[in-house]
């Protein structure tokens, strides 16, 4: 099929990343002297990272909105991709690859706008 015939190269391309990315993890040292001491320190460095970088309101307030704001997106693109499919079932993929695309970038631009919102909003991250 012409579809199949496309797509073999990506399919190929990803399939080697995951098999290169699979071996890498299986070649990391897996014994450490006291395993579970080591695991619990571990945990404990992430929990706290994460309260500080979660300590500021306006960081939950825009993780919040993030979240969100992909599922609207997520949702809108399927919606929007479905109902070029029913209007035009010949040009459906390409006309949805391009509405994809283009809801992408716009996400992309809006984190970008996000990652400044906290100087525009006047917070200063802290040392």
């Amino acid at each position: 099929s012409h579809d199949a015939a496309f797509y073999r190269p990506l399919f190929w391309a990803s399939g080697v990343a995951v098999s290169v990315a699979m071996a890498l993890t299986c070649a990391l040292p897996v014994d450490t002297p006291d395993k579970d001491a080591a695991h619990r320190r571990g945990v404990r460095q992430w929990l706290k990272l994460l309260r500080s970088l979660y300590a500021s309101p306006l960081a939950r307030f825009l993780s919040a909105w993030l979240a969100l704001a992909l599922a609207a997106e997520a949702a809108a693109e399927n919606f929007s991709t479905t109902v070029l499919c029913a209007a035009d079932p010949g040009g459906c993929e390409t006309q949805a690859g391009h509405l994809a695309a283009a809801a992408r970038a716009a996400a992309a631009v809006a984190a970008l706008l996000a990652a400044r919102a906290a100087r525009w909003l006047g917070e200063r991250p802290k040392a």
